[in-house]
Formats: structure tokens, C-alpha cells, sequence
């Protein structure tokens, strides 16, 4: 069969996409100049049965077009569920009042949750050049009283090998006051959340800190 005859067969037997206007969508394709060196046509179907298939179409030198069909449903489905998992654990992560941040191994902010704006004052979470640690310990150097605590965790995320959970007290200039955790992850990842410490309570317990690699009292 033709080309024209072998597409109007697929889509008698609910085999091929459902535009708007089948027979232009057709003749379009048909119409493509595969014949040019190099030429190829690829596009994803959507079947009406709700089947996704990635469909590629190559020329050949004596006229003949070789389709290829992938179906990815599967992964498509598994990629979605992967998305929806996502979402509900940063809508999970924006619904804690304590700041949290998740950095990467080269040091980039990989999540913040809108606790970590608010209370940083800026934008990190929406910022489409990733801030790094860098950039944001320096912000937390300018609106916190001084402690060694940042330069510790800046030391931290770039350290290789195994390593610890550790805290450190800090204290915003504003009055502020958090306890630091800062928690390794896999695959090199750092948790830091910043846990609202009462006006009232003295920070009486010395709390860990890291230093080159050691914890020391605070």
C-alpha cells in the first residue's frame, strides 16, 4: 500500500492520533521531503486509547521510508508519578514554619522552602540561576551575628568522604534565634534546617559544631 493507504488503514483501527483534522495532518506528513540527505521526521502520538508513542521515520536511498514506533507510555506514567511524588514533598517542605535548605555537592541550592525566603529575605527558591552556599552564607554573614558556624558549613558540603550530622546556635541581628542542623544526605546532598528557638530560652547547652572535620563545643 501507499503511504496514504497505510496511515488511513492505522487510523481505522484506532492506531494513529486523533487531530482536529486527520486528512491535513495526514497529507502533511505524507508531504514531508524525506528524500533530502539526512532528513527525518520525529514526533510523539497520542493514541486514543490514551498510549503515548515516539514515532521516527527514516529514508531511504531507494525511496522507501523505514517507521519506527516506541511506545513510552510506561515511562511517561512512571516520570508523572516521579513529578506528583515531588510536589507533595516540597508543598510538605513550604508547609514547615522552620527555614529549610537543600544543597548539592558543588555546593549549589538544589531546595528552599518559602520559610527560607522569608526569613533570609530574598528570593533563593525562585531564582532561576541556582544560588550557591557562597553567595547565600554571605547574606547570612550581613543580618546574623558573627559565629563560625557558617564558615563551618560552607566546609562542610564541599568535604568529601563520610561525615556527620552536627548544630550550631545562631542569633539574627533582629533578635532572631535558631538552631542549626545540618545533616548529610546521599549522594552528597546536605539538609540544613534552621529549627525557631524561643526569645525566652537562653541557649544553655553547648551545642556541636565542625571544624576540619572534628565537632567541638560551642
Amino acid at each position: 500500500p501507499s503511504m496514504k493507504e497505510f496511515l488511513n488503514r492505522l487510523h481505522d483501527k484506532g492506531a494513529l492520533p486523533e487531530p482536529r483534522d486527520f486528512n491535513a495532518w495526514r497529507d502533511d506528513l505524507i508531504a514531508m521531503d524525506f528524500e533530502k540527505s539526512g532528513s527525518h521526521y520525529r514526533d510523539d502520538w497520542n493514541m486514543p486509547n490514551g498510549n503515548v508513542f515516539t514515532v521516527s521515520a527514516y529514508p531511504h536511498k531507494d525511496g522507501s521510508i523505514t517507521l519506527y514506533a516506541e511506545d513510552i507510555t510506561g515511562r511517561l506514567l512512571v516520570e508523572q508519578e516521579f513529578r506528583n511524588h515531588l510536589d507533595a514533598l516540597y508543598a510538605a517542605f513550604d508547609a514547615i514554619d522552620d527555614p529549610i535548605a537543600l544543597f548539592d555537592p558543588s555546593g549549589e541550592l538544589s531546595f528552599a522552602n518559602t520559610a527560607f525566603d522569608t526569613v533570609w529575605g530574598e528570593p533563593f527558591s525562585q531564582s532561576i540561576i541556582l544560588p550557591s552556599i557562597l553567595s547565600i552564607s554571605k547574606v547570612w554573614v550581613e543580618l546574623c551575628v558573627p559565629s563560625p558556624a557558617f564558615g563551618d558549613l560552607r566546609e562542610f558540603i564541599f568535604q568529601l568522604g563520610e561525615k556527620e550530622r552536627w548544630t550550631s546556635n545562631i542569633e539574627l541581628k533582629s533578635g532572631q534565634r535558631f538552631e542549626l542542623v545540618v545533616t548529610p544526605l546521599a549522594h552528597g546532598q546536605t539538609l540544613c534546617e534552621f529549627r525557631h528557638v524561643s526569645r525566652s530560652v537562653e541557649f544553655a547547652k553547648p551545642k556541636m559544631r565542625r571544624t576540619r572535620g572534628k565537632l567541638q563545643k560551642v
